[in-house]
């Protein structure tokens, strides 16, 4: 009975201690579930707290960006209204969009309307043809003169005067030669005609030249700008579909929020980059209406 006891009691021992260490293993695994589950929500509360704050601190520059922006706006406002010479204090009125411009012709075309509509291009045929006249008008002077006139003189008849010609009118018929002494002041005279009228040419020939290279170099200028428009669109676009993925995926992970945030101002990047590449086409525009002479309020 004490053998059969004692084995008895060591087998519930060895039970006991088994059910200890089952206890104590559950006991172990249990309390290690909960620590990892909250150390992972606490470190995702962290992080959302620092995207938070991280954005404030983001619209805070911004905004001080955009006051800067605001206050140099108002400064230009008044320099361009004392340019126009009018209130200084009138607002001006920008669009909210910016378009392109149309250009005035074909980009063919361009070349030859330049040429022949270039005010600089009428002036300096005008003046050579001003000089053509001075050199004929100093070659007639250097000629002899020869006039011939009628004088006329009416008399009236007078009692008492005995005179043949009393009371009968006088024709008298004029003639005269006027020979030019100083000839070489009207040789000198033509000579600088001549050499105006070569002045006025090279001029011309020179001013065409003009022309063409700054035809030639705001082409490519507007070739370029258009491409770039283009290229800044389809840019944007995507990387605006590239924002809305990134969202959606910080939405329900809460992680990526530097790519987000780089990606937003991508888009902003390209944005602005859109902006200038239209401000470069419409300014090539106008330099092309300039060349040519040629805007739409005198088309109309």
């Amino acid at each position: 009975m004490n053998s059969t006891s004692g084995g008895n009691i060591n087998a519930s021992g060895s039970g006991m201690s088994g059910m200890n260490s089952t206890q104590s293993g559950t006991a172990s695994v249990a309390g290690n579930m909960p620590a990892t589950t909250m150390s992972s929500g606490m470190g995702n509360k962290a992080t959302g707290l620092q995207d938070v704050l991280r954005v404030k601190m983001e619209i805070l520059e911004l905004q001080n960006k955009l006051a800067i922006l605001d206050d140099q706006r108002k400064t230009t406002e008044i320099a361009f209204n004392s340019l126009l010479n009018r209130d200084k204090n009138i607002s001006v009125v920008i669009n909210d969009s910016l378009e392109i411009e149309s250009l005035p012709a074909e980009k063919l075309a361009i070349a030859d309307s330049i040429l022949a509509n270039n005010p600089m291009l009428a002036m300096l045929e005008s003046e050579v043809s001003s000089y053509e006249m001075m050199e004929q008008k100093a070659k007639k002077m250097g000629l002899p003169m020869v006039g011939v006139g009628l004088n006329y003189m009416i008399n009236q008849k007078r009692e008492g005067n005995t005179f043949m010609m009393n009371g009968n009118d006088m024709v008298m018929p004029m003639f005269s030669v006027s020979i030019p002494i100083y000839r070489k002041k009207y040789d000198a005279m033509q000579k600088e005609a001549q050499l105006m009228q070569e002045a006025g040419k090279q001029q011309t020939i020179s001013l065409q030249n003009n022309l063409q290279v700054q035809y030639r170099s705001f082409v490519p200028n507007l070739d370029d700008a258009e491409r770039r428009v283009i290229l800044y669109n389809q840019q944007e676009e995507l990387a605006r579909k590239t924002t809305d993925l990134l969202l959606a995926g910080f939405a329900t992970t809460g992680t990526d929020y530097e790519e987000v945030l780089r990606m937003q101002y991508k888009v902003l990047d390209y944005g602005f980059k859109r902006v200038e590449a239209i401000t470069d086409y419409n300014t090539s525009v106008a330099m092309a209406e300039k060349l040519m002479n040629s805007t739409k309020n005198n088309s109309k």
